[in-house]
């Protein structure tokens, strides 16, 4: 779940930090003065929503080489090695998050305080607290990851590998972290979107000269190194921070926002980026581990679609909902609206295109993998409206009951985890993960609604999208019956659109204000498409 703090009021800096790097979550609303400028900008469906678009296209681009990399692995080293990797990666990922990318959200937020208001004292005090914070997370990640490689039987390498890449991200984050209070995300992120896409298919080259796992880890090493060269480039173009005495803030301030940022990463590292293949790896073995981070890599395509739309689209219009929360609420609910309808149709298209795509990519050894993606599928029914509430009450700064719902959602995984996966293997891994969502989905939806939020979802709306999805995937489903292969499953996909389409326009599945709220977000032949939806 992003993080966001209530941030005190100070004048915008060059570029209003509201975009998000394209591998992390939703980055902070910069309390009134980040709002400068934009006016009814942030409540228009333009302003926001191809905002929106574009993030997600950002991170999700990155994702399809991320999968082509699996898929190789898959075919070309085993499913054994897969598992293992996809181990290593969640581990770092983690580590990488709490250890080290909280202190950069922490310091972009309290650095981008300082440079509005102008404070050079606090701005270089704060500067040297990040180099240093950054280096000991780094240097910490570093030292767990060996650790474990010490006492692992197998893949020794593989974790100082990439023991040395967390080392490597963190110095990597402290050289950038002044040039985005300072300039903004733009810079920083096209340099990270080129190497999020450099780094997959430079481990896909490594495979196919023979150089095995290692090669992919030793890859990933290089990318990271090469693109600490390039931040540390952006850092170098801004003036070094004096070196003063005075100018000290207080410590608790400080604490407090990296605490916040740091257990609301811990918390979407355990929901949202797989605990389940910890315990599968302690109490199973590698093929095991590879089904699900391979159906889990399926669904996180829908999943992140949804999430960095509405990320990207609500922070700004949530930071005004103290000032205006009507036109808050109404913009909330009609954002409710599509993306809750959207995510049926999502769900009913991976449930039934889904599974075929598996077993086309990665080979009939992944059929356990094809299954799971059905089961995980029901996530997208609940997560959508989760995810809208989240973003509401992260972006006014009101970061509570998200921290608390969030915990809760944990811990169930958590313990649902334990309990399940030991006998039931793959069937327990997918039940804590869906079980995790829906109590995180229900209990902020809970406390969304009785804040007097009205999202007004119609119910009637929603059935007839179900009806329509269900459709759609029963004629899916019988298409890829009748045509094996890839023709299959592109048959299969076109036959769920086809359905779903006239589905949709017949039902009335979308209200005329919605579409045309949509539809003039959307750029040229989206928008058009869009349109031809309205009955």
């Amino acid at each position: 779940m992003p993080a966001r703090d209530r941030a005190p009021r100070h004048a915008a800096p060059e570029e209003p930090v509201t975009a998000q790097p394209v591998d992390a979550v939703p980055d902070i609303a910069y309390g009134e003065g980040a709002m400068t400028g934009l006016g009814d900008e942030v409540t228009s469906s333009k302003g926001t929503l191809r905002g929106g678009l574009w993030n997600a296209a950002a991170t999700v681009l990155p994702m399809g080489s991320t999968l082509a990399l699996s898929i190789v692995i898959s075919r070309e080293l085993g499913a054994a090695v897969l598992g293992e990797q996809s181990v290593i990666a969640y581990v770092a990922s983690l580590l990488v998050s709490v250890l080290i990318f909280s202190f950069t959200n922490a310091s972009i937020q309290l650095l981008a305080t300082a440079v509005g208001s102008r404070d050079d004292d606090r701005l270089a005090w704060l500067a040297r607290w990040s180099a240093s914070a950054h280096l000991s997370g780094g240097i910490l990640a570093a030292a767990v990851m060996t650790g474990i490689g010490i006492v692992r039987d197998d893949y020794k390498l593989l974790w100082f590998l990439a023991a040395a890449t967390a080392l490597a991200d963190a110095l990597g984050w402290s050289r950038t972290v002044r040039d985005i209070a300072h300039r903004g995300w733009t810079r920083t992120s096209r340099r990270r979107l080129i190497a999020q896409a450099a780094a997959p298919l430079m481990s896909i080259a490594a495979i196919y000269a023979g150089w095995g796992i290692e090669g992919v880890f030793a890859a990933q090493l290089s990318v990271a190194v090469a693109l600490l060269v390039a931040l540390a480039l952006l850092d170098r173009s801004l003036p070094r921070p004096p070196r003063r005495p005075s100018g000290r803030p207080a410590w608790r301030p400080v604490a407090r926002t990296w605490l916040m940022f740091s257990g609301s990463l811990l918390i979407g590292q355990i929901i949202q980026r797989r605990i389940e293949l910890v315990f599968l790896d302690r109490y199973h073995d590698g093929p095991t581990v590879a089904m699900f981070s391979v159906a889990a890599n399926v669904i996180t395509i829908p999943v992140v679609l949804t999430s960095t739309l509405i990320g990207a689209s609500l922070p700004a219009i949530a930071a005004r909902y103290v000032q205006d929360p009507g036109a808050v609420a109404a913009v909330m609910g009609r954002t409710a609206r599509v993306v809750c309808t959207l995510g049926v149709l999502l769900s009913a298209a991976t449930f039934a295109v889904g599974p075929g795509l598996v077993r086309t990519a990665y080979g009939p050894e992944f059929t356990e993998a094809a299954e799971v993606v059905r089961y995980l599928a029901l996530m997208l029914l609940v997560v959508p409206v989760g995810q809208v509430c989240t973003t509401l009450w992260t972006g006014i700064g009101r970061l509570a009951p998200v921290l608390w719902c969030g915990g809760i959602a944990a811990l169930t995984d958590i313990g649902l985890s334990l309990a399940l996966i030991p006998p039931f293997s793959l069937t327990g891994a997918a039940a804590a993960t869906f079980a995790a969502q829906t109590v995180g989905a229900v209990l902020i939806l809970a406390y969304t609604l009785r804040q007097g939020v009205a999202l007004r979802l119609s119910a009637w709306r929603l059935l007839a999208s179900v009806a329509v999805s269900v459709a759609a995937a029963a004629t899916a489903v019988l298409v890829r019956e009748q045509v094996d292969g890839l023709l299959g499953d592109l048959c299969a996909g076109t036959a769920f659109v086809v359905v779903a389409t006239v589905g949709v326009r017949l039902a009335r599945v979308f209200a005329a204000d919605d579409l045309h709220w949509l539809a003039d977000a959307l750029p040229g032949p989206a928008g058009r498409a869009v349109r031809l939806l309205a009955p």
